[in-house]
């Protein structure tokens, strides 16, 4: 089962300025999903389950992203 999902809202995110944790994360455009989907409805062959990544990506990356996006955010550093 796989662990349970914490969802932060943009008030809450940030605020216990802990560090990241060591960790990665496979990310998806949801364009992408759909293209998928529409393909495996579409072509007879597709079967099975498939797994769809763009890119992985550390928890450090992406606290860079979000500092580069929304400067007014206080994100830990580290």
């Amino acid at each position: 089962m796989p662990p349970p999902q914490q969802h932060l809202s943009s008030d809450e995110f940030g605020k216990e300025h802990q560090p990241s944790p060591n960790a990665s994360f496979g990310w998806i455009n949801v364009k992408d999903v759909a293209n998928a989907h529409i393909q495996a409805f579409e072509i007879p062959t597709a079967s099975g389950r498939y797994c769809l990544v763009e890119r992985v990506a550390h928890y450090s990356e992406i606290v860079n992203i979000l500092c580069h996006l929304y400067p007014s955010l206080q994100l830990p550093q580290k």
